[in-house]
């Protein structure tokens, strides 16, 4: 088009978790962009351990 915008656009069905978790522990690998969340938990979050004992 010539103001750059989109001839085409193409919506999907989300993936389901379960099918992520199972395809995950097949091995399987999955295309990019499969695991996108949101929303984006933060960076601190999946680093700290959430028991206070450690």
């Amino acid at each position: 088009m010539a103001n750059g915008g989109a001839a085409a656009a193409i919506i999907l069905a989300p993936v389901s978790v379960a099918t992520i978790r199972d395809a995950g522990q097949a091995g399987v690998r999955m295309p990019e962009k499969t695991t996108f969340f949101w929303p984006k938990p933060r960076t601190g979050m999946v680093f700290r351990l959430l028991d206070s004992a450690s």
